[in-house]
């Protein structure tokens, strides 16, 4: 629920993984589920200037084409997050096989190795 929320509230995606401790793609659900449950009628908080010229803030309903842009945001950082977990995993495979074959080629100068069930990560 939280998660939603932060979306709904134009955090970026990357942002609300981080804080949501997420290493995988869970979080894209989490925004996929916030662009399609996004209220017509969404409002948000902008900062503005008084008639004593103090700064306030104050609530602004969205438009179609604000609207219409944050959703074009939200898709593309979306995609940028799914890219980037991507890369993570190719270069997490990447280094698995540079060790793999370093292990070969040098046997008697490589520690104990320990490898993690869950994930098949080798220590």
């Amino acid at each position: 629920m939280g998660a939603l929320n932060y979306i709904r509230t134009a955090w970026a995606v990357a942002q609300v993984a981080h804080l949501g401790r997420w290493k995988s793609n869970a979080i894209l659900a989490y925004a996929e589920e916030a662009l399609e449950e996004l209220p017509a009628n969404l409002n948000t908080w902008v900062h503005a200037l008084d008639d004593k010229g103090a700064q306030v803030v104050v609530e602004k309903p969205l438009g179609a084409e604000d609207l219409d842009k944050w959703k074009s945001r939200l898709k593309k950082e979306i995609q940028e997050f799914k890219e980037s977990i991507l890369h993570r995993e190719k270069e997490k495979v990447n280094k698995m096989e540079e060790w793999t074959v370093f292990g070969k080629g040098n046997p008697t100068t490589l520690p104990p190795r320990v490898q993690s069930l869950p994930s098949k990560l080798v220590h």
